[in-house]
Protein backbone atom coordinates (compact mmCIF):
# COMPACT_ATOMS: atom_id res chain seq x y z
CA UNK A 1 0.00 0.00 0.00
CA UNK A 2 1.42 3.42 -0.88
CA UNK A 3 2.26 6.00 1.78
CA UNK A 4 -0.33 8.41 1.08
CA UNK A 5 -3.45 6.11 1.33
CA UNK A 6 -1.88 4.08 4.61
CA UNK A 7 -1.73 7.49 6.33
CA UNK A 8 -5.26 8.44 5.14
CA UNK A 9 -6.47 5.49 6.78
CA UNK A 10 -4.58 5.58 9.87
CA UNK A 11 -5.95 9.15 10.27
CA UNK A 12 -9.35 7.98 9.48
CA UNK A 13 -9.21 5.40 12.06
CA UNK A 14 -7.55 7.19 14.82
CA UNK A 15 -10.46 9.87 13.97
CA UNK A 16 -12.99 7.19 14.40
CA UNK A 17 -11.48 5.89 17.45
CA UNK A 18 -10.95 8.87 19.34
CA UNK A 19 -14.66 9.49 18.57
CA UNK A 20 -15.93 6.42 19.56
CA UNK A 21 -14.02 6.46 23.07
CA UNK A 22 -15.20 9.95 23.00
CA UNK A 23 -18.57 8.80 22.91
CA UNK A 24 -18.65 5.71 25.29
CA UNK A 25 -17.62 8.18 27.71
CA UNK A 26 -20.46 10.22 27.40
CA UNK A 27 -23.20 6.85 26.88
CA UNK A 28 -21.55 5.92 30.09
CA UNK A 29 -22.47 8.94 31.37
CA UNK A 30 -26.02 9.19 30.77
CA UNK A 31 -26.11 5.29 31.81
CA UNK A 32 -25.16 6.30 35.57
CA UNK A 33 -27.89 9.36 34.93
CA UNK A 34 -30.49 6.35 33.74
CA UNK A 35 -30.29 4.95 36.68
CA UNK A 36 -29.62 6.82 39.63
CA UNK A 37 -31.98 7.64 42.30
CA UNK A 38 -34.04 10.88 41.92
CA UNK A 39 -32.18 12.46 44.90
CA UNK A 40 -29.16 12.33 43.15
CA UNK A 41 -30.79 13.98 39.89
CA UNK A 42 -29.68 17.26 39.28
CA UNK A 43 -32.52 17.85 36.38
CA UNK A 44 -35.87 18.16 37.23
CA UNK A 45 -37.52 14.53 35.50
CA UNK A 46 -40.46 14.79 33.65
CA UNK A 47 -43.67 16.00 35.68
CA UNK A 48 -41.70 17.49 38.21
CA UNK A 49 -44.19 20.16 38.59
CA UNK A 50 -46.34 18.40 39.77
CA UNK A 51 -48.82 20.22 41.98
CA UNK A 52 -48.16 18.69 45.32
CA UNK A 53 -50.91 18.35 48.14
CA UNK A 54 -51.39 20.85 51.10
CA UNK A 55 -48.63 19.29 53.58
CA UNK A 56 -45.99 19.75 50.17
CA UNK A 57 -46.02 15.91 50.02
CA UNK A 58 -46.52 14.05 47.05
CA UNK A 59 -48.47 11.10 46.56
CA UNK A 60 -46.63 7.79 46.23
CA UNK A 61 -47.87 7.32 42.90
CA UNK A 62 -47.09 10.36 41.80
CA UNK A 63 -43.53 10.26 42.74
CA UNK A 64 -42.97 6.61 40.86
CA UNK A 65 -44.90 7.70 38.00
CA UNK A 66 -42.61 10.84 37.83
CA UNK A 67 -39.43 8.12 38.58
CA UNK A 68 -40.71 5.48 35.62
CA UNK A 69 -40.95 8.81 33.19
CA UNK A 70 -37.24 10.07 33.94
CA UNK A 71 -35.59 6.87 33.49
CA UNK A 72 -37.96 5.57 30.37
CA UNK A 73 -36.64 8.76 28.96
CA UNK A 74 -33.04 8.57 30.03
CA UNK A 75 -32.73 5.03 28.52
CA UNK A 76 -34.26 6.25 25.19
CA UNK A 77 -31.70 8.87 24.83
CA UNK A 78 -29.15 6.44 25.68
CA UNK A 79 -30.58 3.69 23.22
CA UNK A 80 -30.17 6.24 20.23
CA UNK A 81 -26.58 7.33 21.17
CA UNK A 82 -25.68 3.67 20.80
CA UNK A 83 -27.49 2.53 17.75
CA UNK A 84 -26.84 5.61 16.11
CA UNK A 85 -23.67 7.71 17.02
CA UNK A 86 -21.79 5.08 17.80
CA UNK A 87 -22.57 2.50 15.76
CA UNK A 88 -22.36 4.61 12.52
CA UNK A 89 -18.44 5.52 12.96
CA UNK A 90 -17.43 2.36 14.14
CA UNK A 91 -19.13 0.89 10.81
CA UNK A 92 -17.10 3.45 9.29
CA UNK A 93 -13.83 2.53 10.71
CA UNK A 94 -14.48 -1.69 9.93
CA UNK A 95 -15.26 -0.85 5.86
CA UNK A 96 -11.99 1.07 5.74
CA UNK A 97 -10.18 -1.69 7.79
CA UNK A 98 -11.22 -4.08 5.57
CA UNK A 99 -10.48 -2.50 2.48
CA UNK A 100 -6.66 -1.62 3.96
CA UNK A 101 -6.78 -5.75 5.24
CA UNK A 102 -7.38 -6.33 1.24
CA UNK A 103 -4.10 -4.50 0.59
CA UNK A 104 -1.12 -5.43 2.93
CA UNK A 105 -1.18 -8.22 6.25
CA UNK A 106 0.12 -6.95 8.95
CA UNK A 107 -0.17 -7.67 12.57
CA UNK A 108 -0.86 -3.98 13.63
CA UNK A 109 -3.92 -4.26 11.76
CA UNK A 110 -5.07 -7.39 13.15
CA UNK A 111 -4.50 -5.56 16.37
CA UNK A 112 -6.69 -3.09 14.88
CA UNK A 113 -9.33 -5.32 13.84
CA UNK A 114 -9.72 -6.94 17.78
CA UNK A 115 -9.83 -2.77 19.04
CA UNK A 116 -13.15 -2.84 16.76
CA UNK A 117 -14.19 -6.25 18.11
CA UNK A 118 -14.23 -4.82 21.70
CA UNK A 119 -15.75 -1.52 20.75
CA UNK A 120 -18.67 -3.79 19.04
CA UNK A 121 -18.93 -6.23 22.35
CA UNK A 122 -19.18 -2.92 24.55
CA UNK A 123 -21.81 -0.93 22.55
CA UNK A 124 -23.61 -4.06 22.35
CA UNK A 125 -23.72 -5.06 26.43
CA UNK A 126 -24.33 -1.10 26.39
CA UNK A 127 -27.70 -1.24 24.59
CA UNK A 128 -28.90 -4.66 26.37
CA UNK A 129 -28.43 -2.44 29.39
CA UNK A 130 -30.29 0.37 28.07
CA UNK A 131 -33.00 -1.95 27.21
CA UNK A 132 -32.93 -3.89 30.12
CA UNK A 133 -32.91 -1.52 32.42
CA UNK A 134 -36.14 -0.06 32.36
CA UNK A 135 -38.92 -0.70 35.33
CA UNK A 136 -40.66 -4.15 34.25
CA UNK A 137 -44.29 -3.11 34.35
CA UNK A 138 -45.93 -6.14 33.23
CA UNK A 139 -44.96 -9.37 34.24
CA UNK A 140 -46.27 -13.04 33.94
CA UNK A 141 -46.17 -16.55 35.76
CA UNK A 142 -42.62 -17.95 34.34
CA UNK A 143 -41.18 -21.58 34.72
CA UNK A 144 -37.65 -21.16 35.70
CA UNK A 145 -36.24 -24.38 34.76
CA UNK A 146 -37.91 -23.83 31.04
CA UNK A 147 -36.54 -20.30 31.16
CA UNK A 148 -32.91 -21.73 32.31
CA UNK A 149 -32.68 -24.40 29.76
CA UNK A 150 -33.25 -21.59 27.23
CA UNK A 151 -31.16 -19.71 28.70
CA UNK A 152 -28.04 -22.19 28.45
CA UNK A 153 -28.91 -22.98 25.05
CA UNK A 154 -27.11 -19.97 24.00
CA UNK A 155 -24.00 -21.00 26.55
CA UNK A 156 -21.04 -22.11 24.40
CA UNK A 157 -19.65 -24.39 26.86
CA UNK A 158 -20.00 -28.38 26.00
CA UNK A 159 -18.39 -29.63 28.90
CA UNK A 160 -20.14 -27.69 31.39
CA UNK A 161 -23.57 -29.00 33.09
CA UNK A 162 -26.67 -27.07 34.26
CA UNK A 163 -29.20 -28.23 36.56
CA UNK A 164 -32.52 -27.09 37.90
CA UNK A 165 -35.26 -27.37 40.41
CA UNK A 166 -39.23 -26.34 39.70
CA UNK A 167 -40.33 -22.99 40.30
CA UNK A 168 -42.48 -20.50 39.02
CA UNK A 169 -41.23 -16.66 39.22
CA UNK A 170 -43.03 -13.56 38.27
CA UNK A 171 -41.07 -11.81 35.70
CA UNK A 172 -40.59 -10.42 32.34
CA UNK A 173 -39.45 -13.69 30.27
CA UNK A 174 -37.20 -11.73 27.94
CA UNK A 175 -35.34 -10.01 30.41
CA UNK A 176 -35.35 -12.94 33.07
CA UNK A 177 -33.66 -14.76 30.02
CA UNK A 178 -30.71 -12.46 29.62
CA UNK A 179 -30.58 -12.29 33.69
CA UNK A 180 -29.62 -16.19 33.45
CA UNK A 181 -27.52 -15.57 30.25
CA UNK A 182 -25.52 -13.62 31.34
CA UNK A 183 -24.86 -15.37 34.95
CA UNK A 184 -24.28 -18.38 32.81
CA UNK A 185 -21.92 -16.82 30.44
CA UNK A 186 -20.23 -15.67 33.70
CA UNK A 187 -19.74 -18.96 35.26
CA UNK A 188 -18.29 -20.44 32.21
CA UNK A 189 -16.14 -18.00 31.30
CA UNK A 190 -14.32 -17.70 34.44
CA UNK A 191 -15.01 -21.88 35.33
CA UNK A 192 -13.31 -24.90 34.95
CA UNK A 193 -14.44 -26.22 31.57
CA UNK A 194 -16.33 -28.81 33.81
CA UNK A 195 -18.46 -26.03 35.33
CA UNK A 196 -21.67 -26.97 37.07
CA UNK A 197 -24.36 -24.16 37.01
CA UNK A 198 -27.43 -24.97 39.54
CA UNK A 199 -30.60 -22.83 39.61
CA UNK A 200 -33.45 -24.03 42.20
CA UNK A 201 -35.64 -21.64 45.00
CA UNK A 202 -35.17 -20.23 47.82
CA UNK A 203 -37.83 -19.04 50.90
CA UNK A 204 -37.82 -15.92 49.41
CA UNK A 205 -36.81 -16.40 45.21
CA UNK A 206 -34.43 -17.99 43.34
CA UNK A 207 -30.94 -18.61 43.24
CA UNK A 208 -28.13 -19.15 40.14
CA UNK A 209 -24.81 -20.87 41.71
CA UNK A 210 -21.48 -22.41 40.03
CA UNK A 211 -18.89 -24.55 41.76
CA UNK A 212 -16.25 -22.46 40.25
CA UNK A 213 -13.66 -20.26 41.68
CA UNK A 214 -16.24 -18.14 43.26
CA UNK A 215 -15.39 -14.10 43.71
CA UNK A 216 -13.25 -13.15 46.56
CA UNK A 217 -15.72 -10.59 49.47
CA UNK A 218 -13.16 -8.00 48.57
CA UNK A 219 -14.65 -7.91 45.35
CA UNK A 220 -18.46 -8.99 45.35
CA UNK A 221 -19.80 -4.75 45.52
CA UNK A 222 -17.15 -3.45 42.66
CA UNK A 223 -18.57 -6.73 39.99
CA UNK A 224 -21.91 -4.68 39.88
CA UNK A 225 -19.95 -1.58 38.79
CA UNK A 226 -19.69 -0.55 35.01
CA UNK A 227 -16.89 -1.66 33.11
CA UNK A 228 -15.82 -4.21 35.98
CA UNK A 229 -13.85 -7.27 34.74
CA UNK A 230 -10.98 -9.87 35.04
CA UNK A 231 -11.58 -11.13 31.77
CA UNK A 232 -9.30 -10.41 28.86
CA UNK A 233 -12.11 -10.55 26.62
CA UNK A 234 -14.86 -9.15 28.74
CA UNK A 235 -16.81 -5.58 28.73
CA UNK A 236 -17.44 -5.46 32.41
CA UNK A 237 -21.15 -4.83 31.57
CA UNK A 238 -22.74 -8.29 32.11
CA UNK A 239 -22.98 -7.83 35.71
CA UNK A 240 -24.41 -4.55 35.90
CA UNK A 241 -27.11 -5.85 33.31
CA UNK A 242 -27.89 -8.75 35.75
CA UNK A 243 -28.08 -5.69 38.23
CA UNK A 244 -30.20 -3.70 36.60
CA UNK A 245 -32.82 -6.52 35.42
CA UNK A 246 -33.31 -6.99 38.96
CA UNK A 247 -33.18 -4.14 40.06
CA UNK A 248 -36.19 -3.38 37.20
CA UNK A 249 -37.73 -6.22 38.76
CA UNK A 250 -37.90 -4.85 42.46
CA UNK A 251 -35.98 -7.70 43.37
CA UNK A 252 -32.97 -7.63 45.72
CA UNK A 253 -29.51 -9.40 44.47
CA UNK A 254 -27.53 -11.20 47.23
CA UNK A 255 -24.04 -12.12 46.00
CA UNK A 256 -22.50 -14.63 48.19
CA UNK A 257 -20.28 -17.91 48.22
CA UNK A 258 -21.82 -21.27 46.61
CA UNK A 259 -23.15 -22.98 50.05
CA UNK A 260 -22.90 -19.61 51.68
CA UNK A 261 -25.04 -17.48 53.39
CA UNK A 262 -25.10 -13.81 52.55
CA UNK A 263 -24.22 -11.59 55.32
CA UNK A 264 -28.22 -9.90 54.72
CA UNK A 265 -29.69 -12.94 54.42
CA UNK A 266 -28.22 -14.66 57.42
CA UNK A 267 -31.48 -17.01 58.48
CA UNK A 268 -32.02 -18.55 55.26
CA UNK A 269 -31.38 -22.32 55.49
CA UNK A 270 -28.59 -22.83 52.82
CA UNK A 271 -28.93 -26.82 52.76
CA UNK A 272 -30.19 -26.51 49.32
CA UNK A 273 -27.12 -26.39 47.73
CA UNK A 274 -25.93 -29.33 46.02
CA UNK A 275 -22.61 -27.13 43.99
CA UNK A 276 -18.94 -27.50 46.03
CA UNK A 277 -18.64 -24.81 48.29
CA UNK A 278 -16.33 -22.06 47.00
CA UNK A 279 -18.29 -20.55 43.49
CA UNK A 280 -20.44 -17.74 43.04
CA UNK A 281 -23.89 -17.60 44.10
CA UNK A 282 -26.45 -15.05 42.96
CA UNK A 283 -29.76 -15.38 45.01
CA UNK A 284 -32.43 -12.81 44.08
CA UNK A 285 -35.76 -12.35 46.36
CA UNK A 286 -38.63 -11.69 44.41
Amino acid sequence: MDVAPRNALLETWTQTSAYVFSSVVEVNRAAFDAFRTPEQSDEPAPGENAIPIEDGTEPASTVGERELARRTQNLSLLAAALSHDLRNPLRSAQSHLEMAQHEQDSELLEEVETAHERMDALIEDMLVLAQQGDVVSDVEPVELADAASDAWAQIDAPGATLDTDALTVPADRTRLLQLLENLFDNAVTHGPDDVTVRVGPTETGFYVEDDGPGIPAAERERVFEYGYTTAESGTGFGLRIVAAIADAHGWTLHLSESGGVPASDASRDSTDSQCTSGGARFTFEV
